[in-house]
C-alpha cells in the first residue's frame, strides 16, 4: 500500500440534511492524510495530488424522523457523479430511525487536482423531507461517518 487516507463526520448530529434535492457534500475531518497523495480543501473536498488508482470507499450514518427516507449517498470527482454510490433505508416505525450507506472499496482511476466529495442527494426512490448524518461520540453507541482512500497503483 502506498498511502491512504482517513476522514470522519465528526459535525452535529442532525444538522445536515442528506435528503435535499440539491444535494449537499459531507463535511469531514481528517484523521489522518499523507499531504502528499491527497490533502483536504476546506471541509468537504479531497484534492489528489498523485494521478494512479485508488480505492475509494465510504460509511455514512444517517438518522430521519421522515417515514421511508432513502437519500443516495454517491462519490463525486470535479462536481461529476461517478455512478458509485450507496442506498438504504431508514423506516422511522418501531424505533428504527438510523442507518448506514455503505460502499464497498472501489478502484478508481484518479488524476492529479481532481477533487473528489461525497455527496447525499433526494432521489424519488424514497419519502422527501430530513434525513441528517447522525454522529456519536459517546462512550455507548459510537458512531462515525467515515470515508477511506488509498492509493493502489
Amino acid at each position: 500500500m502506498r498511502s491512504y487516507g482517513f476522514f470522519r463526520f465528526q459535525g452535529t448530529s442532525g444538522t445536515i440534511n442528506m435528503n435535499t434535492g440539491g444535494g449537499i457534500d459531507i463535511p469531514w475531518t481528517s484523521v489522518h492524510t499523507d499531504g502528499q497523495t491527497f490533502v483536504p480543501v476546506g471541509t468537504t473536498q479531497i484534492r489528489i495530488v498523485d494521478t494512479g488508482y485508488y480505492e475509494v470507499g465510504f460509511n455514512v450514518y444517517c438518522t430521519s424522523t421522515v417515514t421511508r427516507a432513502n437519500p443516495t449517498i454517491r462519490v463525486r470527482i470535479n462536481g461529476l457523479d461517478t455512478g458509485y454510490l450507496a442506498w438504504s433505508y431508514i423506516r422511522n416505525s418501531d424505533n428504527h430511525n438510523e442507518n448506514s450507506w455503505t460502499l464497498s472499496p472501489v478502484l478508481m482511476s484518479l488524476a492529479a487536482n481532481d477533487v473528489l466529495t461525497v455527496q447525499g442527494r433526494y432521489t424519488t426512490n424514497g419519502g422527501a423531507g430530513g434525513c441528517y448524518l447522525y454522529s456519536n461520540s459517546a462512550a455507548v453507541n459510537k458512531a462515525y461517518s467515515t470515508l477511506t482512500l488509498k492509493r493502489v497503483a
